[in-house]
């Protein structure tokens, strides 16, 4: 994937071809193979869950044990702590890519506004991470390994933890690899929003698919005027949309025009309480408060670097980027709240968090 997308960007490609092909790339080597990944993924945490619910490991073994992966994240939070002028532009080099929102393309990415995410000279800024092992009693892997053939699973204890392993790490890797070239698209598709005259606000309303038709098709009017009048008709439909509400789930056709809201389970993160301060991503003081943010994205790791002392998504599940990440760290989260609750939240000036009752409460 990144022979492919070295390649792409210092070819002769003309900016719509290296659009469509970064793509298209992304979407046959990046996307695709992530799929796969990230399904065995789901099916390792919900190994590693079933484990706590039977009693066999404790909620402490498991968060121990998602310790004890090498991820992106981890390295990323690594480099974080030792990050100076000096190594800047390597950090860049491996990191710049990312942006608080992944597919959001009026949120900068770390190299186009690296001051907006990191502050070298904040001395107190660090995570620390530990390099533990993580390791059974000999009594508990006999139990695991007769847990295992119990279950028809032809393989040892070792082999058990291995695919755990792999595919937990696997995840966060294949995304982090297939959102460079997603990144860079973006980063192009905006060079030609700058060719056109077309603000970047303006272009977060433009269907992708009308860019990629530049690829293999030729318009009878300038270009231009075919992503004005598109973008023009998709912000009505988005302010259409806005005064919307429908459920999450939409079972049968009648309930766009009533239904009752479902109640949500968000996954609490550890098993710790805190109470503090709320704040919003965009906000400049985030030391010591707890950090709302709609999505669960790698984009947001910065956030770890801020001192934070906890977290609240809108979306995401108990697999998702975020809650691994809040789990390595032993910090307490929640995470997928439901956007009914996330709109509550957001008005409340200070929370307290109980992980272990796995209650949220405004003061």
């Amino acid at each position: 994937l990144k022979e492919r997308y070295d390649g792409i960007i210092n070819s002769n490609f003309s900016l719509i071809d290296k659009i469509y092909w970064l793509i298209e790339e992304c979407k046959r080597y990046g996307t695709l193979p992530f799929a796969g990944v990230a399904r065995a993924a789901f099916v390792a945490m919900q190994l590693l869950n079933s484990l706590v619910e039977i009693d066999f490991i404790t909620k402490e073994e498991k968060d121990d044990f998602l310790n004890s992966l090498n991820t992106v994240s981890k390295n990323l939070s690594k480099q974080t702590n030792h990050l100076n002028f000096h190594n800047k532009d390597q950090f860049l080099k491996d990191f710049g890519h990312l942006r608080a929102g992944t597919y959001n393309i009026l949120s900068p990415r770390y190299d186009e506004d690296f001051e907006l995410y990191f502050d070298v000279d904040q001395k107190d800024s660090k995570v620390y991470l530990q390099d533990k092992a993580f390791v059974f009693s000999e009594e508990k892997t006999k139990a695991l390994n007769a847990l295992l053939r119990e279950h028809g699973l032809e393989i040892n204890v070792c082999e058990f933890f291995d695919f755990l392993k792999q595919a937990i790490e696997g995840r966060e890797l294949v995304k982090f690899e297939f959102t460079r070239l997603l990144s860079k698209a973006i980063v192009y598709i905006e060079e030609l929003g700058k060719y056109y005259g077309i603000e970047k606000e303006d272009l977060a309303h433009l269907d992708i698919k009308s860019i990629l038709n530049l690829y293999s098709s030729l318009y009878s009017i300038n270009p231009k005027e075919q992503f004005v009048e598109e973008i023009n008709r998709n912000k009505k439909e988005y302010e259409l949309t806005q005064a919307i509400k429908l459920p999450s789930l939409l079972c049968n056709a009648d309930e766009i025009f009533s239904f009752y809201n479902h109640s949500i389970i968000p996954n609490f993160i550890t098993q710790k309480s805190i109470t503090a301060f709320t704040a919003k991503e965009n906000d400049k003081d985030l030391e010591g408060k707890i950090v709302l943010i709609y999505a669960a994205d790698p984009g947001y790791d910065y956030l770890f670097t801020k001192n934070i002392a906890g977290l609240i998504t809108c979306y995401g599940g108990a697999n998702s980027h975020m809650a691994i990440r809040a789990s390595e760290l032993g910090m307490p989260a929640v995470i997928g709240v439901g956007e009914e609750n996330f709109e509550k939240y957001l008005k409340a000036k200070k929370i307290n968090i109980e992980c272990e009752s796995e209650q949220i409460f405004c003061l």
